[in-house]
């Protein structure tokens, strides 16, 4: 049973010509992306280094975890890092062109509009329910307490979000958080 499972598993290992042939990449690119991972062969196989797929497909498509080099900018190369800062603000203009993100400024005045036309509508709630509804002076005053207890917890909590923001935008100078999803 032992020597199913080895040979299941000798299956997944691959040699650097057949991994590039199956994944369509150049043998270079194959044998670069390894060496920069640091991956280790799983065995040998004619004389030649084989290698665990599982560990290989992450390493060759670059997925965030597989190594933190490949993806961390202060890892890289000044030419690699260039090159990442370049891809990354070409794709927040797509993702800006396509509508998926929008500038932190116009969130925070569509957030604005919002609480103005909420807080407007609950500012005129106690008077249409004295003039009328016919309302007691007390139920009014409790109705416009549970009104103020909302508006102070909205204020805060918006409060709370904008600062977030603004923190969060101070501590990229990359200006990556200079945008915020629209989703």
């Amino acid at each position: 049973m032992s020597d199913n499972v080895n040979e299941i598993q000798d299956a997944y290992n691959w040699s650097i010509s057949k991994i590039a042939s199956q994944f369509g990449i150049d043998r270079r690119t194959v044998t670069k992306r390894i060496e920069e991972a640091g991956l280790v062969a799983a065995g040998k196989r004619g004389g030649h280094p084989v290698y665990a797929l599982r560990d290989v497909g992450p390493v060759l498509y670059r997925v965030p975890g597989a190594s933190a080099s490949l993806n961390d900018p202060d890892k890289m190369t000044p030419t690699d890092r260039k090159a990442w800062f370049q891809s990354e603000t070409e794709r927040v203009k797509l993702m800006t062109e396509m509508g998926q993100l929008c500038p932190v400024e116009e969130v925070h005045r569509t957030f604005a509009t919002m609480v103005k036309t909420v807080v407007n509508s609950l500012e005129t709630i106690p008077d249409i329910l004295e003039r009328d509804c016919g309302l007691d002076a007390d139920s009014v005053q409790r109705v416009q307490d549970s009104i103020d207890s909302v508006r102070e917890h909205l204020a805060l909590r918006l409060q709370e979000v904008f600062t977030e923001d603004d923190q969060a935008t101070d501590n990229n100078p990359d200006g990556s958080d200079d945008m915020s999803s629209s989703s």
